[in-house]
């Protein structure tokens, strides 16, 4: 449980010793963990069927590492992945991990625009992409860090282009590599995270390898009859612990190049005994939609993982009535600081949970004061090892990071009594008409109303005045009836005056996504205020 000092007014989660050598590299304790037991499958490729052991995974992770070596790559160059899931991302993820060359993941449908930003930031001196986004990449390349940087493809063969394979190459000399050390884990960079950018421009967030491993002490023991789901790309955090959690805990991941949706995940339902799955609220919605929920079986799910953005009563009630063996879990996190918080230990209505081992919490006000039980403020983090925090983005660093090391979050939240933390919503997405208007509150009622698959509340100016008019934006159920009046009258019987939908509610098909899978609040509101002028 977390605890609480109530004169310092700071929440503590557990701080376990170290399951690992905090001395080593991530890379180190990888390359011993997967030699213990090399003939068992750790991945399954659902498109081709083929399987790679963990022997297999470490044999084509030290090629990759002797192969780079050879070319003159260096620790600390960064390597840019812009691919999906492929059956060789993982060993070239790990290859990184033991040379000490960071990796920045970025999403493989990213615009132009935005590749271009996200190199100018990291600077990479390599990029591995796949052919449907090479032209994009290989211009954004030029146009940024220059000739002197490669692009390979990832697995597909292209002519005149350099390909991931050579990278693979048998070297002869696989038996005599071993990890070297990288030095102190704590300075030396692992990997950079891709904020998702949902409320903003994406930015690069810098891990050590010690942070790494505090992530490592969050991962749970799985039974060997089930598998873990993996749809998320590597440039986000959730999309990270599912390619290393297997290889800490052993645990085979199922993957497919194909984006998520109903169609793909009944029929990997069907071939495998899937136990453990992430997905963000809209994909869930997506999945849950679908009638075959009455038809598959649940009984190996252990663990539906839902967050990312709001997770409303409703669908953690969709998901609970489908595991007889499991249930949903609410996991909250951010690209800056990984895993925050989970309600493992108890379900409670719209917690995020309780704080998870080595994160130190506060709830400040608008002056920095500490505040206490119960009282809504920012939410300020701190771990228990240094962050690095934003790479190469030092205005970022000062506005976020206290000199003691406390980071802003920008989100609104409270911890009740029994160190419950509850995210009330992001402060650049509170609504002001007279008063402050938390969206969430809205989005929680309107997503309990019958036919409504996803919601988001977000504020639309007001062309005769300076305030923001509250407006909901609904997908509904295939065929509902479902009016704007059946949603006004619900909301408007349930709060006060000033959190009325002045704004109205606007019904789309489909809802804008970011790359990460979270509801795009910002493409809503430029969509509907370019509609209004």
């Amino acid at each position: 449980m977390a605890s609480y000092d109530p004169v310092a007014r700071v929440w503590k989660g557990c701080h376990d010793p170290p399951l690992f050598n905090p001395e080593a590299s991530v890379g180190q304790i990888l390359y011993h963990l997967l030699a213990l037991n090399p003939s068992k499958v750790l991945q399954i490729d659902a498109d081709s069927g083929a399987t790679m052991t963990q022997g297999e995974m470490r044999l084509r992770a030290i090629r990759l590492a002797q192969n780079l070596t050879a070319l003159g790559y260096r620790k600390g160059e960064v390597v840019t992945l812009a691919s999906g899931n492929s059956e060789n991302l993982a060993p070239i993820v790990l290859g990184l991990l033991f040379v000490g060359m960071p990796f920045n993941g970025i999403p493989p449908n990213y615009e132009f625009e935005d590749a271009v930003r996200m190199f100018k930031m990291s600077k990479p001196t390599l990029v591995i992409c796949q052919e449907s986004n090479y032209e994009l990449i290989k211009k954004a390349v030029g146009l940024t860090v220059g000739v002197n940087t490669k692009v390979y493809v990832l697995d597909t063969v292209m002519n005149n282009v350099l390909n991931t394979n050579e990278l693979l190459a048998e070297t002869g000399v696989e038996t005599l590599f071993r990890p070297p050390y990288l030095g102190n884990s704590h300075e030396q960079i692992a990997f950079i995270a891709t904020s998702s950018g949902s409320t903003g421009e994406s930015k690069a967030v810098a891990y050590s390898h010690a942070q790494v491993l505090i992530m490592f002490a969050g991962y749970r023991t799985a039974p060997d009859e089930v598998y873990i789901l993996g749809f998320t790309y590597i440039n986000w955090i959730s999309g990270l612990n599912e390619h290393l959690k297997p290889m800490v805990i052993g645990i085979p991941r199922v993957f497919t190049r194909k984006p998520i949706n109903a169609e793909i995940f009944y029929e990997l339902m069907d071939r495998y005994p899937i136990g453990y799955f992430f997905t963000t609220p809209p994909q869930a919605a997506c999945v849950l939609n679908d009638p075959r929920t009455k038809t598959t079986g649940w009984s190996k799910m252990k663990s539906w993982m839902v967050g990312g953005e709001f997770v409303s009563e409703k669908l953690r009630d969709s998901i609970d009535a489908l595991l007889p063996n499991g249930r949903s879990y609410n996991i909250f996190g951010m690209s800056e600081i990984s895993n925050i918080a989970n309600d493992y230990l108890k379900r409670k209505p719209l917690s995020n949970g309780i704080l998870m081992n080595h994160k130190s919490a506060k709830i400040v006000d608008s002056e920095g004061n500490s505040l206490g039980v119960g009282e809504i403020g920012e939410l300020v983090l701190k771990l228990s090892v240094p962050m690095l925090g934003f790479y190469n983005n030092e205005d970022a660093n000062q506005k976020t990071f206290e000199k003691d090391g406390w980071m802003h979050t920008g989100d609104l939240a409270y911890f009740d009594n029994e160190g419950y933390l509850f995210v009330v919503d992001r402060i650049k997405e509170i609504i002001k008409y007279n008063f402050h208007v938390y969206p969430g509150e809205l989005e929680n009622i309107i997503s309990q109303i019958p036919s409504v698959k996803q919601v988001a509340v977000i504020g639309l100016p007001d062309p005769e005045g300076g305030q923001d008019l509250i407006t909901a934006v609904v997908t509904k159920s295939s065929g509902s009836s479902l009016s704007e009046n059946d949603i006004l009258q619900t909301v408007h019987s349930q709060v006060p005056d000033h959190k009325r939908l002045r704004g109205g509610v606007r019904f789309l098909s489909e809802m804008p996504l970011t790359a990460s899978g979270k509801i795009f609040k910002k493409a809503l509101k430029e969509r509907f205020s370019a509609a209004e002028r």
